[in-house]
């Protein structure tokens, strides 16, 4: 876990790439369209792809009153 970024590191580990970075807490359809967006982006470009995801939705720490998920089922 990251708990203090350091500006200087973050653009040396992400410089040429491409990242999907999201909430990902299961892979559906729509988060594999997101991660393979970034992939194909990557590919293209010849540059390195990379997921970045949470833990815990930051909603859930920041924004609690305004969180509404649904189940798959719904």
């Amino acid at each position: 876990m990251i708990s203090k970024a350091d500006p200087a590191y973050d653009e040396a580990f992400l410089a040429g790439t491409s990242v999907a970075f999201g909430v990902f807490d299961g892979v559906h359809e729509g988060h594999r369209f997101i991660i393979g967006e970034a992939a194909n982006t990557a590919r293209e470009e010849g540059a390195m792809s990379a997921v970045i995801t949470f833990d815990i939705d930051p909603d859930e720490m920041f924004a609690p009153d305004r969180l509404k998920k649904l189940m798959a089922n719904e």
